[in-house]
């Protein structure tokens, strides 16, 4: 094998004319490129990409692809804040076959947390047990009924047993205390209870 050094330029072939190399890193190892990248190089207007050996034809155009779609945003970096418990230890059932029913909430204060709140995410962790498939999970904002997940979130029959299950609720949520519910519902499956489920206040810098 030879390294193998494949060069942009930043103000012609970079859409935002500018590089970050985390980021981009980060796109072409999560790219279909079978060959091993090494690292980013950038000096003025020359972005250097090396990998540890020749790339292929298919692999060169996909590498023109990350290259076209860079951003330069940097990338996600979450920053604990605080923790609420949502759901206890004792198992809470949902048996609803067709309707949203709380499973459990917790009050929090974002602001008092964190001042820019565009900068919220809050991340769920729950225990869930279900027989069947079809069910359903998301959070809700109390004070307005807003739903805070960006889909519902669908649980997979666990045949009985409990599996961990974890999602995002969206940031942008506003200043404030105010109460935020877990519900679920049964929507075909024929059995499902929720336990251990708390939520992170994370601090993303996006």
């Amino acid at each position: 094998m030879a390294a193998t050094k494949y060069s942009y330029s930043v103000s012609g072939d970079f859409p935002n004319q500018k590089v970050n190399p985390t980021s981009l890193k980060n796109e072409i190892e999560a790219s279909s490129i079978a060959i091993t990248f090494g690292y980013v190089f950038v000096k003025g207007d020359v972005c250097d990409l090396w990998f540890d050996d020749v790339l292929s034809t298919e692999d060169q155009l996909t590498l023109d692809g990350v290259v076209a779609a860079h951003q330069a945003t940097p990338p996600y970096i979450f920053v604990f804040k605080a923790s609420s418990k949502v759901v206890g230890s004792d198992p809470k059932s949902i048996t609803n076959p067709s309707e949203w029913e709380e499973a459990g909430g917790a009050v929090t204060n974002i602001s008092f947390f964190l001042p820019d709140v565009t900068k919220a995410w809050g991340r769920f962790s729950v225990d869930v047990k279900t027989n069947g498939a079809g069910a359903k999970l998301r959070v809700i904002r109390q004070s307005d009924g807003a739903v805070c997940t960006a889909a519902d979130i669908d649980i997979p029959d666990t045949g009985g047993t409990w599996q961990i299950v974890s999602f995002w609720a969206n940031q942008n949520q506003p200043p404030g205390p105010d109460r935020f519910v877990l519900q679920g519902f049964l929507n075909g499956a024929t059995d499902f209870q929720v336990r251990d489920c708390a939520v992170s206040l994370m601090a993303c810098n996006q």
